[in-house]
């Protein structure tokens, strides 16, 4: 794996330097422009297809979270239904702890395709910029920056507000990150909560005789915070194996890396 930075992108795309590059282009060379001009289209078109991937993706993440929500609340309604207190704490306090488990397993399926959700959308946003990068260089080559000029965001004509009818630029890709990240805070407290309230029933079988309610909350807390570290180096653990194979740690900061082939 080799790292560059701008400087050197040119020299390791196309082997020239950028003088050389534009020198070529100023000679009318066919060649030259043609290289540039297949490298252009070429970066486009990936990038296109990352943007397509990217509501694609999502399409099948929506259908897989639609239907863990629906089967965990669906459940949540079948054990709540004979409940005498309603929607409460103590409804759920006396829940069997089959039932809390349970619905501790479906709510954790929901943090997982939103986990997984989240990631997918950090990795589609990465290539698309990764695209749009390449596809800003070779316009610099061809003296032009139709695809990173803009419309001004703070023209009379574009408005910030949300309840204003006027176009602005928000990002369409964060917004949707947002979402994600939403969700998967909401799914993961969810599954805390059943969790919490599991490991309370457990070890209230274990001391039903004991009158130290001090310890059993101890115990309880140090339990709830096992299954949360628990959680956190399982999830740990795929980012890294998921991510690039590209290990920038104690290399200079630099903005491209060829990876080896």
């Amino acid at each position: 794996m080799e790292i560059f930075n701008d400087d050197e992108y040119y020299d390791k795309i196309f082997g020239k330097t950028e003088d050389e590059l534009k020198a070529n282009l100023k000679q009318n060379s066919n060649n030259a422009a043609d290289i540039i001009k297949r490298a252009s289209d070429r970066a486009t078109d990936i990038r296109k297809f990352e943007t397509n991937l990217f509501w694609e993706r999502g399409k099948y993440y929506w259908a897989f979270i639609l239907a863990a929500f629906t089967a965990h609340f669906y459940l949540l309604n079948i054990v709540l239904k004979n409940g005498e207190n309603g929607l409460s704490l103590k409804t759920f306090m006396d829940l069997p702890v089959l039932a809390l488990f349970s619905l501790a397993i479906t709510a954790f399926v929901c943090f997982f395709f939103c986990f997984t959700w989240t990631l997918m959308n950090k990795g589609s946003k990465f290539w698309q910029k990764n695209w749009e990068q390449h596809v800003n260089k070779m316009e610099k080559l061809e003296n032009s920056r139709l695809f990173s000029t803009y419309l001004n965001p703070n023209d009379k004509d574009y408005k910030k507000c949300p309840l204003k009818f006027s176009a602005y630029d928000y990002s369409v890709s964060k917004l949707v990150l947002s979402t994600s990240i939403l969700l998967m805070v909401i799914s993961f407290g969810m599954f805390i909560f059943y969790i919490f309230l599991t490991m309370i029933r457990l070890f209230s079988l274990i001391v039903i005789f004991s009158t130290n309610k001090i310890l059993l909350i101890v115990i309880t807390i140090i339990s709830c915070l096992i299954v949360v570290i628990i959680t956190y180096s399982i999830f740990r653990c795929i980012t890294k194996h998921i991510s690039g194979n590209h290990d920038l740690n104690n290399v200079e900061q630099k903005k491209w890396y060829q990876a080896d082939v």
